[in-house]
């Protein structure tokens, strides 16, 4: 999709994912919005390590893609988080969605590598948000290494973003990773450190325990949003079930499509805060949990996201249908 000069009234979206099984209904989300409204213009997905190698990252990107026959320009970017420090919890980590973010699952062609840029996603996210100064929406579906990185890099590169929407951490220390923190910002909590106190203008944080409060049941996603015969449904449906023999997976839990949903529709937000978040770096056991100054000492940087109107949610989903 073309990266000129776009008018201010457009979204100009700039994805930046670890694309697993959410992340991949959350970029689906963004691509049927963009079919019905001109409006929204998705000009660049950009990899990063998190649920799979960055490599296997790509590739679940262009089968996303594929499923509904767009064509977006995809980059890799890094590797590893910018300091490797939790040894002992790499040797104990089991992926939720597999070992290619994707379940694992079966399928039946090779997507098309020539989609994928040689230039490599840092450079990519500067170049795109200089083209298209403070007109950039860039979300955050992953490990923040790439946006980090990309803010340390390039001076302007915080001036020149519009807003950044991101799902990650926690607010109330509930984790899913260890005890304390969330999979993203464990990931990589030194690149979450640098983007929650960065200047760019507008940021968002969508935490964990707020995707824990609009869960779906099984029957809702089969019998609706999964009820469906285009491609992108189909790829979703064959990915999410080898997790169907998990005993955890009682109920669908969106996270990331969080992120599509608030970008669309801000009203899907039925509570907010803005308050200064930052990163526990140190902790022996909350490296990786967020940290409110709640005694208001510090001017706030972030609005947080504490609760989300379900049935608007769901009608966002269900726009995916439309692919």
């Amino acid at each position: 999709m073309s990266t000129r000069s776009m008018p201010n009234n457009k979204k100009v979206v700039l994805i930046d994912t670890d694309a697993g099984i959410d992340d991949a209904w959350a970029i689906l989300m963004l691509l049927a919005a963009a079919k019905e409204n001109r409006d929204i213009n998705v000009i660049g997905i950009t990899c990063v390590h998190g649920n799979a190698t960055v490599d296997q990252i790509s590739l679940n990107v262009l089968r996303t893609l594929e499923s509904c026959k767009v064509e977006i320009p995809v980059y890799k970017g890094s590797s590893s988080p910018l300091i490797d420090l939790d040894e002992n919890y790499k040797r104990s980590w089991r992926p939720f969605f597999g070992t290619d973010g994707f379940g694992c699952a079966e399928h039946d062609d090779a997507p098309d590598l020539k989609v994928i840029k040689e230039e490599n996603a840092i450079v990519a996210l500067d170049r795109i948000v200089n083209e298209h100064k403070g007109e950039v929406s860039l979300l955050c579906l992953g490990p923040l290494t790439n946006i980090a990185l990309a803010i340390r890099t390039f001076p302007c590169f915080v001036q020149n973003v519009k807003e950044i929407i991101i799902m990650g951490g926690n607010y109330k220390a509930v984790g899913n990773t260890t005890n304390c923190a969330e999979f993203n910002f464990h990931a990589d909590p030194e690149a979450a450190y640098i983007v929650l106190n960065s200047a760019i203008k507008h940021k968002v944080l969508i935490p964990w325990e707020t995707c824990c409060q609009v869960p779906f049941s099984l029957d809702w996603r089969d019998n609706e949003l999964g009820a469906c015969d285009n491609k992108a449904i189909e790829l979703m449906n064959r990915v999410e079930q080898p997790l169907r023999l998990k005993p955890t997976f009682v109920d669908w839990m969106p996270c990331d499509q969080l992120v599509s949903a608030v970008l669309l529709q801000p009203e899907v937000i039925t509570e907010s805060e803005m308050t200064h978040l930052t990163v526990e770096l140190h902790g022996q056991y909350t490296r990786g949990q967020v940290v409110l100054c709640r005694k208001h000492i510090l001017p706030p940087n972030t609005l947080l996201v504490k609760d989300i109107n379900k049935e608007l949610f769901a009608q966002l989903l269900l726009k995916v249908h439309n692919l």
